[in-house]
């Protein structure tokens, strides 16, 4: 994990969701818009896009409540969701 070890709030997108749900977790900053996922319980009636243990990059959004961070891509996996959102 990164040398600073500060907790952040991002969302990960939860799946299998009849509509897009937004799980705040906590993650450590890396690099500009690059965090690591830190460990913790995944709630055993959630399947979340990324697992703690991920480095993901984040992008900044927009919602009613706010601005957040959204995890939309996993390093190193070349794999990346089309959220919709």
């Amino acid at each position: 994990m990164a040398s600073s070890s500060k907790l952040e709030t991002i969302y990960v997108l939860l799946i299998d969701e009849p509509v897009p749900v937004w799980r705040p977790v906590s993650a450590v900053k890396i690099d500009n818009h690059v965090y690591q996922i830190a460990p913790q319980p995944v709630p055993v009636d959630e399947e979340w896009e990324f697992q703690p243990g991920s480095r993901v990059t984040v992008e900044d959004r927009t919602s009613d409540d706010g601005s957040y961070l959204a995890a939309v891509a996993e390093l190193g996996s070349g794999i990346a969701r089309d959220t919709g959102v």
